[in-house]
């Protein structure tokens, strides 16, 4: 089973949810602040996610061979949300 993560770099927000409800979020999000939005996709047990497509205010794109977080530091980051992920 995979987790999907929304973040907002600029301004430290972050969304998990299923991908529908995450893409939903990060693309309302790109449209309120104007700050480009990364989607996370990661498994149980990994010690890494991967981005895997970025929404901004123009839409969406996949991003191919994006790059990898290490889930400590999202859980650093973004708080206790990211503890389920770990």
């Amino acid at each position: 089973m995979r987790m999907v993560m929304a973040i907002d770099e600029e301004d430290e927000a972050s969304h998990i949810n299923n991908m529908p409800a995450c893409l939903k979020w990060a693309l309302s999000r790109a449209e309120q602040t104007g700050n480009p939005v990364k989607l996370l996709i990661m498994r149980p047990g990994c010690k890494e996610a991967r981005v895997f497509a970025e929404a901004t205010p123009e839409g969406l794109r996949a991003v191919h061979a994006g790059r990898a977080w290490k889930c400590k530091s999202l859980e650093r980051i973004y708080g206790q949300q990211t503890e389920e992920t770990t």
